[in-house]
């Protein structure tokens, strides 16, 4: 049972990363046609929460880190994802 729990973990994740990516990838390509300063911000906020999607997964899987200090950096990089989210709809 525990290898079944630790496969579908490892699946979502990888689901998880991949929509994250491709959501970024999106907006960036958005980005480079527009060169607006709405899809720079929102271009921004995917990247950041993205990035904490992916920091907290590796950390949390393959370092000794603390789980506070883990969900710390991905709180931090989320606020700072919506905050840019929130400056591209203003």
């Amino acid at each position: 049972m525990t290898e079944i729990t630790d496969l579908l973990s490892v699946g979502l994740a990888v689901i998880a990363a991949a929509f994250a990516l491709a959501i970024t990838w999106t907006s960036f390509r958005t980005l480079r046609e527009t060169r607006s300063t709405t899809h720079r911000y929102a271009f921004g906020g995917f990247l950041f929460l993205t990035g904490g999607i992916l920091i907290e997964e590796l950390m949390l899987r393959f370092s000794s880190v603390h789980l506070h200090t883990v969900h710390g950096l991905e709180s931090l990089l989320f606020v700072i994802g919506f905050g840019f989210l929130y400056l591209s709809i203003r």
